[in-house]
């Protein structure tokens, strides 16, 4: 589920990025608007979960993912 989410942000960074006719809208959009609703949703899930991982409170694959995605995007 939450690599899954993660996957969603990449498709529609994909999706503003290659966007025909208003590239620079829908990067607005995805930078004002699914970044940060994303962020907020995944901290109050990692704070749910114990606050230091994701699932299982051990290093998981998830944790990775997210970690990968916001260094990238940074």
């Amino acid at each position: 589920m939450y690599v899954d989410g993660i996957l969603d942000q990449v498709n529609a960074l994909v999706q503003a990025l290659f966007h025909p006719t208003d590239k620079a809208a829908k990067l607005k959009e995805y930078a004002e608007v699914k970044v940060p609703a994303t962020l907020e949703r995944y901290e109050g899930l990692l704070k749910k979960a114990g606050g230091q991982f994701f699932v299982g409170g051990k290093l998981t694959w998830a944790d990775i993912v997210i970690f990968e995605y916001l260094e990238t995007a940074s």
